[in-house]
């Protein structure tokens, strides 16, 4: 009995071991082919290379071992005895190998890695949408998602963090609290409400500067104290309050975009920024909560992660705003509604599409350090972050839906085929670019209602496809979001 429970136990550590060490190898082939395809090599390159770390380079090693082995015996004239089985020996090479070869991954390239599986973990999968497929897609994503530590670990810091001038910010609201303290909208029912019955106080908003920006005198342009009291003077609804601080810092500040470049910033408190009328988003941040603070409305300064035509999938660091109007609070960024950058270039340009935005859309390009100022319910993670397309509140807000893809990333063989739901109030207008410049193009749209776009990619390579939407036909269209697409 006690030898049969001992070769029990003995060979029972054996298949652990064994399901450990093949586990290991697909580990790493699910890394190796995700990144292959985060970067838009080929896939199956990775897979050889997994191959390599299981059967193949354990077996030359033991073959090497092996061949020495007998090499020294036959020069002693004796024959030494293994202690070890072959397949001890294997498990032990091949256990050896591939943890060498994760932890160098892990060590040198983590933010790479997690990126790659949280984006392109289940590139294996592409075109298929069955049930099965739906729930091992599910199952490969979350445990992507699980690896979220690795990637805050090993991130960069954001430098806007330190330029935060707020001595003391309300913590976010608890998840109990959402109901009161966050508006609960229908977004549906709003982008369909004719805009001469919308509550000016909700978004979308007109896109029009408030009338007291336009028409300040220049004496009460003298300090941001001054220009504060001066809308405090002229508004006595909070929500136009916050609205006319808004604007006019969108309007009369420029974005730095040579300290943006350089990585050199400037003093970016709420005082030089409003005397130099530049600044990066820390300064418009600043600047919002200070002109709010002076005339007794609460804001905080947010930092985290956004994605815009810049390219950056997983984001770029940020800082923008939270207000707190009628005990409700509300998410700003009066940068981005400022202009917009053409290379080195800032180009002005107002918008009020990240004014009072729902969290749901606000969430499309802003992702916060501190998860509760997501303000929702059900809070998203940096994998759901990076993989969902990052499209403007503009393209909501003008009754388009993005029905397919809706990946930020997705690969394809020859044309890229999208479908979008369009209430028929504005025109779509969709491009390609190549990523590393050179071949740009027009896509095909067509449909009334339900859109069909067609991007014929005219080689292999990585390409934005970015959609505008416009007014008119012939006209100005605005950037309103983009998918990258690898063409293999």
């Amino acid at each position: 009995m006690k030898s049969i429970l001992k070769w029990l136990s003995v060979n029972g550590i054996k298949l652990v071991l064994w399901v450990v060490i093949l586990l290991i190898p697909l580990l790493g082939v699910w890394t190796a082919s995700s990144l292959a395809a985060f970067v838009n090599s080929i896939p199956w390159l990775a897979v050889a290379a997994g191959l390599m770390l299981f059967p193949v380079l354990p077996l030359a090693w033991d073959a090497l071992s092996e061949y020495r082995r007998a090499k020294k015996a036959k020069a002693k004239k004796k024959e030494n005895k293994r202690i070890l089985t072959f397949g001890d020996r294997l498990l032990m090479r091949t256990l050896f190998v591939n943890l060498v070869f994760l932890s160098v991954f892990v060590f040198a390239f983590p933010q790479q890695l997690v990126r790659s599986l949280t984006i392109r973990g289940d590139w294996f999968l592409d075109g298929y949408d069955g049930p099965t497929a739906q729930k091992v897609r599910e199952a490969l994503l979350a445990a992507a998602d699980h690896l979220e530590w690795l990637w805050k670990a090993s991130e960069e810091d954001n430098p806007f963090e330190d330029m935060n001038q707020t001595a003391k910010q309300a913590p976010p609201p608890k998840a109990a609290e959402l109901d009161k303290v966050v508006p609960q909208v229908d977004i549906a029912k709003l982008v369909q409400t004719e805009q001469q019955q919308r509550d000016p106080r909700k978004w979308p908003l007109e896109p029009t500067l408030s009338p007291i920006v336009v028409h300040m005198p220049k004496e009460a342009q003298g300090s941001f104290e001054s220009v504060a009291r001066y809308i405090e003077s002229q508004e006595k609804d909070p929500f136009l309050r916050a609205k006319a601080i808004h604007d006019y810092i969108a309007n009369a500040i420029s974005y730095d975009a040579v300290a943006l470049d350089e990585g050199r910033y400037p003093p970016q408190d709420a005082k030089t920024v409003f005397e130099t009328k530049v600044g990066v988003c820390a300064g418009y941040a600043n600047l919002f909560v200070a002109m709010c603070s002076a005339m007794g409305l609460e804001a905080i300064y947010v930092t985290g992660d956004s994605r815009d035509m810049d390219g950056a999938i997983a984001g770029v660091k940020h800082a923008w705003n939270a207000v707190k109007l009628d005990d409700q609070w509300h998410l700003i960024d009066a940068t981005w509604d400022a202009g917009y950058l053409e290379g080195s270039t800032f180009v002005r340009r107002y918008t009020n599409d990240y004014l009072f935005t729902p969290p749901e859309i606000f969430a499309f390009n802003h992702l916060p350090k501190e998860e509760g100022w997501q303000l929702l319910k059900n809070p998203i993670s940096r994998g759901e972050f990076a993989r969902q397309v990052p499209l403007r509140p503009s393209f909501i807000a003008a009754g388009f839906e993005l029905e397919s893809p809706t990946r930020s990333q997705v690969t394809v063989s020859s044309a890229l085929d999208l479908r979008i739901q369009s209430s028929g109030e504005r025109f779509l207008l969709v491009k390609y670019k190549a990523k590393e410049g050179g071949a740009v193009g027009d896509c095909t749209v067509s449909g009334e209602t339900t859109l069909s776009v067609t991007c014929t990619l005219p080689q292999e390579g990585t390409y934005f496809v970015q959609l505008f939407i416009g007014v008119a036909r012939y006209g100005t269209y605005d950037f309103a979001g983009q998918i990258e697409v690898n063409k293999s």
